[in-house]
């Protein structure tokens, strides 16, 4: 899934929670460069998925973890 940002290039789904407020799209991407801990993307690989179902991409810097069958981001 992509978002469309105002010069009506394609810019690919990113979500930094780097600041107070989530941010998404190019300002998520800058962030997950130097911070990618908190930034998650390819979210349309992991949501509803079960967790031995989820191809783990050692590139993420965020982690899946699983709770009361529930899967999280970390």
């Amino acid at each position: 899934m992509h978002q469309l940002n105002y010069d009506n290039e394609w810019t690919p789904m990113f979500l930094s929670m780097l600041e107070k407020k989530p941010t998404i799209g190019e300002n998520a991407h800058s962030h997950c460069s130097y911070f990618p801990k908190y930034v998650v993307y390819d979210v349309l690989k992991i949501i509803g998925k079960s967790i031995n179902e989820i191809a783990i991409d050692p590139k993420w810097g965020f982690q899946l973890v699983k709770h009361n069958r529930i899967v999280y981001f970390q």
